[in-house]
């Protein structure tokens, strides 16, 4: 059905029951996929599908946009994280893909490195067209792990060390907002 009427119809039955909660069950897709590729019911196949609707997602946005204007670039942060394959960038065919390379909680700076590394060396496995930019998580805040000034430097060398010139960040309103952090950006990445 077309999204008005199925928001119409959410809209209706959220008044009829009185309920904010809804859920959309799709498992007859993730059913008809293996059938229609012949795989058994297994972990591994159900999370083919998944990768392949996460992709698909990707890959209609992007078609929307290039319709509306073909020199439009396209970039995303990955999300949602797919655990079994967290890295999955490389699989779009988009212009720019970040992937999480520091979450907001403090990961190890070795494995901030191993994904930067693999982010880099795998970037144009499927698509030479799409750039994969290693991604980091701030925010003032502090979601989870509050990270000051020396842990940002910290994963932005980790990061640099594979080789990339680019990265992608989130939050820039508190990169700007915190001083001390701002200095590390510019640090590595003033114009001249």
């Amino acid at each position: 059905a077309p999204r008005d009427v199925v928001s119409r119809s959410i809209i209706m039955e959220s008044r009829r029951l009185g309920s904010n909660n809804f859920y959309l069950d799709i498992r007859y897709k993730g059913e008809e996929y293996l059938k229609k590729h012949d795989l058994a019911d297994t972990k591994e196949n159900r999370n083919k599908f998944y990768l392949f609707e996460l992709t698909e997602y990707y890959r209609v946005c992007a078609e929307h946009i290039k319709k509306i204007d073909p020199a439009l670039r396209v970039m995303a942060h990955l999300y949602p994280v797919f655990t079994p394959h967290p890295l999955y960038g490389n699989q779009l065919k988009i212009d720019i893909a970040g992937e999480t390379c520091a979450w907001y909680r403090l990961w190890d700076l070795e494995k901030v490195e191993k994904y930067a590394k693999s982010v880099r060396q795998n970037q144009h496995k499927y698509y030479s067209t799409t750039e994969c930019v290693p991604f980091i998580g701030f925010t003032k805040n502090g979601l989870i792990d509050k990270k000051d000034a020396a842990r940002i430097e910290q994963e932005l060398r980790a990061i640099l060390r594979s080789g990339t010139d680019a990265v992608m960040v989130h939050e820039l309103r508190s990169v700007l907002a915190v001083p001390e952090v701002l200095a590390v950006f510019q640090k590595y990445y003033s114009a001249e």
